[in-house]
C-alpha cells in the first residue's frame, strides 16, 4: 500500500513543478513495488506499474520544465477481479 502511495504523490509532485520530490518518490516506491514483482498480488499487471514507473521517473530527470512530462506513461492499475 505505501508503496503505491509513494507513487501516487510523486505523480503529485509533478504538478506541483517539485522535481526533486518526484524523482524522490520515484526512487522510494520502485524500490518497494519490486519486492511485488514474484508474488500473487491483487493487482495484476505489477510489472508494467513498475516500468512505466521507472520511465516517468527518467522523463522526469530528462526535462528541464516539468510542465512537459509526458502524462501518458503513468500507469493504470489492472485490480484482479476475483481476489481470494
Amino acid at each position: 500500500m505505501q508503496s503505491l502511495i509513494q507513487l501516487s504523490v510523486a505523480y503529485f509532485h509533478i504538478t506541483n513543478l517539485n522535481k526533486n520530490g518526484a524523482i524522490s518518490l520515484f526512487e522510494k516506491s520502485v524500490k518497494k513495488l519490486e519486492k511485488y514483482l514474484n508474488r500473487k498480488t491483487e493487482i495484476d499487471n505489477i510489472g508494467n506499474v513498475v516500468i512505466a514507473a521507472k520511465m516517468s521517473q527518467d522523463n522526469v530527470i530528462k526535462i528541464s520544465d516539468m510542465n512537459l512530462f509526458n502524462w501518458n506513461l503513468a500507469p493504470k492499475l489492472e485490480i484482479k477481479k476475483n481476489i481470494k
